[in-house]
Protein backbone atom coordinates (compact mmCIF):
# COMPACT_ATOMS: atom_id res chain seq x y z
CA UNK A 1 0.00 0.00 0.00
CA UNK A 2 2.88 2.33 0.86
CA UNK A 3 4.42 2.21 -2.49
CA UNK A 4 0.87 2.96 -4.41
CA UNK A 5 0.48 5.84 -2.31
CA UNK A 6 4.20 7.32 -3.09
CA UNK A 7 4.26 9.69 -6.15
CA UNK A 8 7.82 10.93 -6.85
CA UNK A 9 7.94 14.20 -6.19
CA UNK A 10 9.53 15.21 -10.49
CA UNK A 11 6.06 13.44 -11.54
CA UNK A 12 3.89 16.50 -9.38
CA UNK A 13 2.75 19.88 -10.87
CA UNK A 14 4.47 23.23 -9.83
CA UNK A 15 2.51 25.09 -6.65
CA UNK A 16 3.32 28.20 -5.02
CA UNK A 17 4.73 28.00 -1.32
CA UNK A 18 2.28 29.65 0.68
CA UNK A 19 4.00 32.71 2.28
CA UNK A 20 3.54 33.45 5.79
CA UNK A 21 4.42 37.00 6.67
CA UNK A 22 3.86 38.36 3.28
CA UNK A 23 0.71 40.74 3.75
CA UNK A 24 -0.30 39.37 7.84
CA UNK A 25 -3.66 41.16 7.67
CA UNK A 26 -4.94 38.96 4.76
CA UNK A 27 -3.38 36.12 5.84
CA UNK A 28 -6.59 34.18 6.23
CA UNK A 29 -7.70 35.29 3.16
CA UNK A 30 -4.75 33.88 1.39
CA UNK A 31 -4.44 30.93 3.55
CA UNK A 32 -8.05 30.08 2.08
CA UNK A 33 -7.27 30.67 -1.50
CA UNK A 34 -4.40 28.65 -1.11
CA UNK A 35 -6.38 25.37 0.13
CA UNK A 36 -9.02 25.91 -2.06
CA UNK A 37 -6.27 26.09 -5.05
CA UNK A 38 -4.34 22.65 -3.50
CA UNK A 39 -7.75 20.78 -3.35
CA UNK A 40 -8.35 21.06 -6.73
CA UNK A 41 -4.92 20.39 -7.80
CA UNK A 42 -4.92 16.94 -5.87
CA UNK A 43 -8.55 16.06 -6.85
CA UNK A 44 -6.86 16.75 -11.13
CA UNK A 45 -3.77 14.73 -10.52
CA UNK A 46 -6.16 11.77 -8.86
CA UNK A 47 -4.59 11.96 -5.00
CA UNK A 48 -7.15 10.47 -2.45
CA UNK A 49 -4.80 9.15 -0.29
CA UNK A 50 -5.03 11.21 2.62
CA UNK A 51 -1.85 10.40 4.55
CA UNK A 52 -0.45 10.82 0.90
CA UNK A 53 -2.08 14.36 0.59
CA UNK A 54 -0.83 15.46 3.76
CA UNK A 55 2.93 15.13 2.60
CA UNK A 56 2.22 16.53 -0.02
CA UNK A 57 0.38 19.54 1.71
CA UNK A 58 3.88 19.99 3.49
CA UNK A 59 5.98 19.81 0.63
CA UNK A 60 3.60 22.49 -1.19
CA UNK A 61 3.77 24.67 1.40
CA UNK A 62 7.09 25.36 2.11
CA UNK A 63 9.62 25.49 5.27
CA UNK A 64 8.50 29.08 6.71
CA UNK A 65 4.88 26.77 7.13
CA UNK A 66 6.05 23.76 8.24
CA UNK A 67 7.92 25.72 11.13
CA UNK A 68 4.97 26.86 12.40
CA UNK A 69 3.08 24.10 11.81
CA UNK A 70 5.50 21.90 13.54
CA UNK A 71 4.61 23.86 16.30
CA UNK A 72 0.39 23.17 15.85
CA UNK A 73 -1.41 20.84 18.48
CA UNK A 74 -3.60 18.21 16.85
CA UNK A 75 -2.28 17.91 13.39
CA UNK A 76 -3.22 14.88 13.28
CA UNK A 77 -2.00 12.13 10.12
CA UNK A 78 -4.35 13.17 7.16
CA UNK A 79 -4.36 16.31 5.53
CA UNK A 80 -7.72 17.07 6.42
CA UNK A 81 -6.18 17.31 10.49
CA UNK A 82 -3.75 19.46 8.99
CA UNK A 83 -5.97 21.49 7.21
CA UNK A 84 -8.28 22.11 10.37
CA UNK A 85 -5.30 22.80 12.51
CA UNK A 86 -3.70 25.59 10.65
CA UNK A 87 -7.49 26.92 10.11
CA UNK A 88 -7.31 27.25 13.88
CA UNK A 89 -3.76 28.70 13.99
CA UNK A 90 -4.50 31.54 11.59
CA UNK A 91 -8.38 32.00 12.27
CA UNK A 92 -7.43 34.62 15.24
CA UNK A 93 -6.06 37.22 12.71
CA UNK A 94 -9.62 37.49 10.70
CA UNK A 95 -11.83 40.06 12.93
CA UNK A 96 -15.03 39.49 11.40
CA UNK A 97 -16.56 42.93 12.69
CA UNK A 98 -13.65 44.65 10.67
CA UNK A 99 -14.50 42.61 7.51
CA UNK A 100 -18.45 43.48 7.52
CA UNK A 101 -17.67 47.20 8.32
CA UNK A 102 -15.35 47.35 5.16
CA UNK A 103 -18.28 45.16 3.36
CA UNK A 104 -20.39 47.94 4.36
CA UNK A 105 -18.20 50.46 3.01
CA UNK A 106 -17.88 49.45 -0.40
CA UNK A 107 -19.67 51.18 -2.96
CA UNK A 108 -19.56 50.98 -6.78
CA UNK A 109 -17.15 53.83 -8.74
CA UNK A 110 -18.93 55.72 -11.00
CA UNK A 111 -16.52 53.58 -13.78
CA UNK A 112 -17.24 50.28 -12.55
CA UNK A 113 -19.97 48.09 -14.12
CA UNK A 114 -22.51 45.67 -11.70
CA UNK A 115 -20.99 43.17 -12.58
CA UNK A 116 -17.23 43.58 -11.40
CA UNK A 117 -19.06 45.43 -8.72
CA UNK A 118 -21.05 42.54 -7.66
CA UNK A 119 -17.66 40.12 -7.87
CA UNK A 120 -16.07 42.93 -5.43
CA UNK A 121 -19.26 42.25 -2.54
CA UNK A 122 -18.36 38.64 -2.75
CA UNK A 123 -15.21 39.00 -2.16
CA UNK A 124 -15.24 41.76 0.64
CA UNK A 125 -18.34 38.66 1.95
CA UNK A 126 -16.08 35.67 2.25
CA UNK A 127 -14.92 36.43 6.14
CA UNK A 128 -18.19 38.16 7.31
CA UNK A 129 -19.82 34.96 8.26
CA UNK A 130 -23.30 36.11 6.78
CA UNK A 131 -26.15 33.59 7.17
CA UNK A 132 -27.18 34.30 3.67
CA UNK A 133 -24.42 35.85 1.68
CA UNK A 134 -26.89 36.57 -1.15
CA UNK A 135 -29.13 38.72 0.76
CA UNK A 136 -26.26 41.03 2.35
CA UNK A 137 -24.89 41.65 -1.12
CA UNK A 138 -28.28 42.51 -2.65
CA UNK A 139 -28.80 44.62 0.05
CA UNK A 140 -25.29 46.29 -0.18
CA UNK A 141 -25.62 46.35 -4.45
CA UNK A 142 -29.35 48.68 -3.37
CA UNK A 143 -27.41 50.77 -0.96
CA UNK A 144 -24.14 51.27 -2.28
CA UNK A 145 -24.87 51.63 -6.37
CA UNK A 146 -24.35 54.83 -8.38
CA UNK A 147 -27.60 54.43 -10.56
CA UNK A 148 -30.72 55.92 -8.97
CA UNK A 149 -32.67 53.93 -11.71
CA UNK A 150 -31.51 50.76 -10.06
CA UNK A 151 -32.13 51.91 -6.83
CA UNK A 152 -35.84 53.09 -7.00
CA UNK A 153 -36.45 49.68 -9.12
CA UNK A 154 -34.86 47.38 -6.64
CA UNK A 155 -37.15 49.34 -3.80
CA UNK A 156 -40.38 48.48 -5.83
CA UNK A 157 -39.47 44.94 -5.77
CA UNK A 158 -38.03 43.92 -2.92
CA UNK A 159 -39.53 40.30 -2.99
CA UNK A 160 -36.80 39.84 -6.25
CA UNK A 161 -33.45 37.97 -5.58
CA UNK A 162 -29.57 38.93 -5.95
CA UNK A 163 -29.82 36.66 -9.84
CA UNK A 164 -32.77 38.89 -11.05
CA UNK A 165 -31.52 42.24 -9.89
CA UNK A 166 -28.33 41.77 -11.21
CA UNK A 167 -30.24 40.92 -14.53
CA UNK A 168 -32.21 44.56 -13.93
CA UNK A 169 -29.07 46.20 -13.44
CA UNK A 170 -27.38 45.24 -16.62
CA UNK A 171 -30.12 45.45 -18.85
CA UNK A 172 -30.37 49.35 -17.04
CA UNK A 173 -26.44 49.84 -17.88
CA UNK A 174 -26.93 48.68 -21.71
CA UNK A 175 -29.58 51.09 -22.43
CA UNK A 176 -27.92 53.75 -21.15
CA UNK A 177 -24.71 53.03 -23.46
CA UNK A 178 -27.33 52.71 -26.34
CA UNK A 179 -28.66 56.38 -25.09
CA UNK A 180 -25.39 57.68 -24.71
CA UNK A 181 -23.72 56.33 -28.40
CA UNK A 182 -27.28 57.72 -30.02
CA UNK A 183 -27.01 60.96 -28.50
CA UNK A 184 -22.72 61.45 -29.69
CA UNK A 185 -24.16 60.09 -33.43
CA UNK A 186 -26.49 63.24 -33.50
CA UNK A 187 -23.39 65.19 -31.88
CA UNK A 188 -21.27 64.24 -34.81
CA UNK A 189 -24.04 64.78 -37.43
CA UNK A 190 -22.38 68.75 -38.18
CA UNK A 191 -24.25 69.58 -41.48
CA UNK A 192 -27.94 69.37 -41.44
CA UNK A 193 -28.88 71.07 -44.50
CA UNK A 194 -27.60 72.52 -47.52
CA UNK A 195 -29.83 74.84 -49.88
CA UNK A 196 -28.44 77.79 -51.98
CA UNK A 197 -30.97 80.59 -52.80
CA UNK A 198 -30.62 84.39 -53.49
CA UNK A 199 -29.58 87.38 -51.16
CA UNK A 200 -33.06 89.18 -50.44
CA UNK A 201 -31.09 92.29 -51.10
CA UNK A 202 -28.23 91.81 -53.48
CA UNK A 203 -29.81 89.57 -55.44
CA UNK A 204 -25.97 87.47 -55.30
CA UNK A 205 -26.61 83.35 -54.57
CA UNK A 206 -25.41 82.19 -51.68
CA UNK A 207 -24.93 79.11 -49.37
CA UNK A 208 -27.04 78.31 -46.34
CA UNK A 209 -25.39 75.27 -44.44
CA UNK A 210 -27.67 74.59 -41.54
CA UNK A 211 -26.10 72.17 -38.50
CA UNK A 212 -26.64 70.93 -35.05
CA UNK A 213 -23.84 71.64 -31.93
CA UNK A 214 -24.46 69.65 -28.50
CA UNK A 215 -26.88 72.02 -27.07
CA UNK A 216 -29.37 70.78 -30.03
CA UNK A 217 -29.70 74.85 -31.35
CA UNK A 218 -29.66 75.12 -35.15
CA UNK A 219 -27.07 77.30 -36.38
CA UNK A 220 -26.64 78.65 -40.24
CA UNK A 221 -23.14 79.89 -42.18
CA UNK A 222 -23.80 81.78 -44.94
CA UNK A 223 -20.94 81.50 -47.49
CA UNK A 224 -22.13 84.87 -49.95
CA UNK A 225 -20.60 84.50 -54.19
Amino acid sequence: MAQAAAVPLASLPAYPKFVIHAEPNSLFQRWGKWKRGFENLMTAINVGNQAQKRAILLYFAGEEFGEIFDTLPNTGDTCISAIAAFDVCVSPQKNVEFEIFKFRQAKQEPDENIDTYHTSLRKLSENCKFADKDREVKSQIIQGCVSSKIILKALQNPSQTLDQLLTMARSFEVSEIQAGNITKEKDLETVHQIRVGNHPSSGRKWLVLRWKIPTYMSCKKKIVQ
